[in-house]
């Protein structure tokens, strides 16, 4: 099993990533990505829901479930605004 898929699969078990972490030598790169991403993402003012998620789960214990949710609730648009397409 990859590093990524050990970390996903222990927070589904209920595990935080803080006990994931403690517990292993290694930490998966999808991990830093995750961070990474979400602070440029921020720092650009990008719309990156679901980026935006898996920070979520990974670094404010939001249960994936409730990040699943809102996700499924957002209301369907392109992928690029209406003026950048002109």
């Amino acid at each position: 099993m990859s590093r990524n898929f050990t970390v996903g699969a222990r927070m589904a078990k209920g595990e935080t990533l803080e006990e994931v972490k403690a517990s292993t030598n290694s930490i998966a790169e999808g991990v830093f990505t995750a961070w990474s991403i979400h602070q440029m993402s921020v720092k650009l003012g990008l719309d990156m829901p679901i980026c935006s998620a898996v920070y979520s789960v990974l670094y404010e214990n939001v249960p994936f479930l409730t990040v699943l949710k809102a996700l499924q609730k957002r209301p369907l648009r392109g992928e690029r605004d209406e003026e950048e397409e002109e």
